[in-house]
């Protein structure tokens, strides 16, 4: 499987920031469908979201707001494994719409 600049950025030790937005609007892709959202750690503003996602502790998602972690740890934070591990992941997603299924 190819995989594109952006994996090849990451198997190579780059933290990359992600980030979404529209360039397709109609009828299939409603405009603003595609949002970013980052985990602030200080009061909710413009600043700490941007200095958030400069960090890394932000996802991107056109449906459900998704919250999730892997042994306590979330968006942005480093996970270093050595051998076997086990992990707990957890995972709740929320919408105004219904859904089946998050891929």
């Amino acid at each position: 499987m190819r995989q594109g600049p952006y994996y090849q950025f990451l198997n190579a030790g780059f933290r990359l920031p992600v980030g979404a937005g529209t360039d397709k609007f109609g009828e299939e892709i409603p405009f603003g469908s595609n949002r970013t959202f980052a985990r602030v750690e200080s009061a909710p503003d413009y600043a700490a979201w941007l200095a958030a996602v400069k960090a890394g502790r932000s996802f991107v998602s056109n449906g459900p707001l998704i919250d999730f972690d892997v042994d306590g740890h979330g968006p942005g934070d480093v996970l270093n494994f050595q051998g076997d591990i086990e992990i707990e992941a957890r995972v709740k997603a929320r919408s105004i719409l219904p859904f089946t299924m998050l891929g």
